[in-house]
């Protein structure tokens, strides 16, 4: 019996260190940029897992999450791979990890390009609504500051009421006027439904 206890005991200590680090979540999303991945049309977010070990080095990063792109998916595991920490670990570590590519340049994208990639999000994300793009959330966040410097907060807050649908119509006027900005016409759009 005692040593049916002893093999039993010894089986959990090297199962216990054996075991994978729990996973802990880094709250603030990575950014990064992907070249193929703007140049096709594409931005989003890819959610990565690895393990950061006591060298300070991420390794066995894997997709959790797809970004549906796989431009974004590897520039994911790269953008994590390649990560640097401010402290390391005392033991190996699992963390899960979002890496969020943005466009890159709002306040000078062209309209071929932000259609493109409001279209391609549309395509590949079809449960999600417009509200769920980078470059929808981007744009309010820039409209609301210009609006709060220009009006105030009260009224930077009440004028962007119709953004989302100024953001809409931005992209089909957007895809008759590629070359225009998009800045340009969302500005306009939103002079119309105030």
């Amino acid at each position: 019996m005692i040593r049916f206890l002893f093999a039993a005991l010894s089986f959990q200590d090297a199962a216990s260190a054996a075991a994978p680090p729990a996973t802990s979540v880094r709250q603030a999303p990575l950014v990064s940029f992907s070249e193929l991945g703007d140049a096709a049309g594409h931005t989003g977010r890819a959610v990565v897992e690895a393990t950061l070990g006591v060298d300070g080095k991420f390794r066995d990063a894997e997709i959790r999450e797809s970004a549906r792109s796989q431009f974004l998916d590897a520039d994911a595991l790269s953008t994590v791979l390649e990560a640097k920490v401010g402290q390391n670990p005392a033991q190996p570590v699992r963390i899960r990890m979002t890496v969020e590519f943005r466009p890159t340049d709002l306040l000078t994208m062209r309209c071929d390009t932000f259609a493109r990639q409001v279209r391609w999000y549309e395509a590949a994300w079809p449960e999600r609504t417009q509200k769920d793009t980078i470059v929808y959330v981007m744009a309010l966040g820039y409209e609301t500051l210009s609006r709060r410097q220009a009006q105030g907060l009260n009224a930077a807050l009440a004028g962007v009421r119709g953004f989302e649908s100024a953001f809409s119509k931005t992209v089909d006027r957007c895809e008759r006027s590629p070359s225009a900005r998009f800045t340009t016409i969302l500005h306009d759009e939103m002079r119309q439904s105030s």
